[in-house]
């Protein structure tokens, strides 16, 4: 089962163990003066010692831990990044260090506008990390307690300890045992790309899902897609349909069927003048008018010059009257095109005129 890592919190005079399991320290060991004053080791031999008889007295279960270094031990300025005299700055803080420059752990951590100065003494914790490495543990960070703005030299309580254990990013900028000098701005900066990353993988996967379910669904509704269009493949279309008949060619003569017109004065007729010339489509309405028509109306069509004659009948015309009026029509007309559609809006059949008939000189 994951556990968090312990936190040993470094203080000038002891050294404490936390968790957060509990409230306050579960342990805890005192730094005599013969060993350690002054935040100075004195007895490196009797530090170790002192060190690994506490840590095998305790039994450390824990396999990773974090070193917290206590405000005191620490050393802090900030200054502005803009500053002219910036590396001055920065080379006087570290000088002025109370200890020997190679027991100085330093770091500098930026941001757009100010750079953070930090250094502790490093003889401490690293005669720690020894001890602990003899043990197996891991060591996961040693970090100032300030970054995570806890000024308290007692005692950290539980807040504390998970505001530690759970902030990732400042256990890594802050970490002594990395390079001096960290960037908050990149790390952020890396923390977002592997936000975005992740943003992108889930909208991926989301994506990959859906198409799968769109497979399956396809495959299973196939059968059902493919009998109803064939179903339908095989019905007679609802569409109107219109056949064009190179005249003369006669038409079949079944049996009228009973949506058919017999009675002629209840048929509605239009003939329309395809070819601007006067009178034309006049003489179509007397003629027929003589066949017992009698609801006709005329009309001029806006395309004239039509050389063609058309007729376009309904359904609802009986063979027998379709073949009238086209004999009627070639008796008069150049060439005549019968059309048959299955209804035509307002009328039953539609003349257009085209070119008269020329007749042989004798």
């Amino acid at each position: 089962m994951f556990t968090k890592p312990m936190i040993l919190y470094l203080r000038r005079k002891s050294l404490e163990i936390y968790t957060n399991k509990v409230e306050g320290s579960s342990e805890k060991l005192e730094f005599p003066e013969s060993i350690i004053k002054d935040e100075e080791i004195l007895n490196k031999a009797g530090f170790e010692k002192l060190l690994l008889d506490f840590f095998n007295k305790i039994s450390l279960k824990e396999k990773k831990i974090v070193i917290a270094i206590s405000e005191e031990l620490i050393f802090q300025k900030t200054i502005p990044q803009s500053a002219k005299e910036e590396n001055t700055e920065v080379n006087n803080f570290f000088n002025e260090i109370p200890f020997d420059s190679q027991k100085i752990a330093k770091k500098l951590i930026k941001n757009d506008k100010e750079l953070l100065l930090i250094a502790t003494n490093k003889d401490l914790f690293e005669n720690i990390i020894l001890c602990l490495k003899q043990l197996s543990l891991q060591i996961v960070a040693v970090v100032p307690i300030t970054l995570f703005n806890i000024t308290s030299t007692s005692v950290l309580n539980k807040n504390d300890v998970n505001n530690i254990l759970s902030n990732s990013k400042i256990l890594k900028i802050g970490n002594f045992l990395t390079e001096e000098i960290s960037d908050k701005q990149d790390s952020s900066q890396t923390l977002d790309s592997k936000s975005f990353l992740n943003k992108k993988i889930l909208v991926i996967f989301i994506a990959i899902i859906i198409i799968i379910i769109l497979f399956i669904f396809y495959f299973i509704k196939k059968p059902q897609f493919l009998s109803k269009f064939g179903n339908k493949t095989n019905e007679t279309p609802s569409i109107s349909t219109k056949t064009t008949i190179s005249s003369p060619t006669p038409f079949a003569s079944d049996s009228p069927l009973p949506s058919q017109i017999l009675d002629r004065s209840k048929i509605k007729i239009q003939v329309v003048n395809g070819t601007g010339k006067i009178g034309q489509a006049s003489q179509v309405k007397e003629k027929l008018e003589s066949l017992n028509f009698s609801d006709i109306s005329l009309e001029n069509s806006d395309k004239q010059g039509n050389k063609e004659t058309k007729v376009v009948f309904s359904q609802k015309i009986p063979a027998e009257i379709k073949e009238e009026i086209v004999k009627m029509l070639e008796d008069s007309f150049a060439k005549v095109n019968v059309g048959i559609e299955n209804e035509i809006e307002n009328y039953d059949f539609i003349i257009t005129t085209g070119d008269d008939k020329v007749l042989d000189k004798q």
